[in-house]
């Protein structure tokens, strides 16, 4: 079709007096075969003069300015998955794998 694609955005709202809200992506087991992947890309572009997308992960920031604490930001962790086979030989815990452009 003719025109922008459409967006999606998944907000839980701000909180009064409490816990902001979590937003969780789980992606189902396997029981015979490998489980599901979770993908994430930004959108890529054909037009000239123009960048593709843009992915950003960022953690909480800490904006408390208080001298009793809470001004700490969050952290960002990224984790191999883990292999409980018993061979050591071919089973061994996922790789992190980043790349520059």
């Amino acid at each position: 079709t003719a025109g922008n694609s459409g967006s999606l955005s998944a907000e839980t709202g701000a909180a009064m007096q409490g816990a902001g809200g979590d937003v969780s992506l789980l992606v189902g087991a396997g029981d015979a075969f490998d489980g599901g992947n979770l993908i994430a890309a930004a959108g890529s572009t054909l037009a000239a003069l123009s960048a593709g997308g843009v992915a950003t992960i960022t953690a909480g920031q800490g904006s408390s300015k208080s001298l009793l604490g809470g001004g700490s930001g969050g952290a960002v962790i990224v984790t191999g998955g883990s292999s409980l086979g018993s061979n050591i030989s071919t089973d061994t815990g996922g790789d992190i794998v980043l790349t520059a452009g």
